[in-house]
């Protein structure tokens, strides 16, 4: 009894012109002429198509989740922000700015690091060089900050811990994707007295 005995008939026959059939190997050319007809198939988006879809790709914009996202919380943290609503500076806020004479905000940034030997400050305002603005620990174990001033408008910023890794102001309110995984805490400087 052979296997194809053991199967039922419309099976038998196509088992047994399987097993009589024979061997030839693939044209030489095969892979390239079926590679070609692939591209071929493929059209090159347009410019037209290519802005399309980068218009209609979501980018991140990441905002604490203990903010509340009601209109009314939404715009006051907007106001906040742009510094229609005058505020005090709040004791243990990340980021803190004051007037300064020359037109320059003085903005003040801490950062909390247990375990850090070093800690600077990059941004859209160094040319995310790193070594530029050094953290100075206080006395407060692990608390790290520096006083810098800034130009009015939005700032990208993040910390760098022992000069490797590459950390968003936790405490920051608003978050923007880089392009490159990574996320940059922002800030907006106005002309006047705020806290974030």
């Amino acid at each position: 009894m052979t296997i194809h005995d053991s199967l039922p008939s419309e099976d038998r026959e196509t088992a047994e012109r399987i097993a009589n059939m024979r061997y030839a190997p693939a044209p030489e050319n095969l892979v390239a002429g079926v590679m070609h007809r692939i591209q071929a198939t493929q059209a090159t988006p347009s410019r037209w198509q290519r802005l399309k879809t980068w218009l209609l790709t979501p980018r991140p914009i990441r905002i604490a989740p203990w903010i509340p996202l009601t209109a009314s919380g939404f715009a006051l943290a907007i106001l906040l922000v742009v510094g229609l609503i005058p505020s005090k500076p709040i004791g243990n806020a990340p980021v803190s700015i004051a007037a300064h004479e020359t037109g320059l905000a003085h903005v003040v940034f801490t950062l909390h690091a247990n375990n850090a030997e070093q800690v600077s400050l990059i941004g859209s305002f160094n040319n995310w060089q790193a070594g530029t603005y050094n953290l100075k620990p206080t006395k407060t174990p692990g608390i790290w900050t520096i006083s810098i001033p800034l130009s009015q408008g939005r700032h990208e910023y993040a910390f760098v811990l022992d000069t490797t890794r590459i950390v968003p102001d936790p405490k920051a309110l608003v978050y923007e994707d880089d392009g490159f995984g990574n996320l940059n805490s922002v800030i907006i400087v106005g002309n006047h007295e705020q806290s974030l």
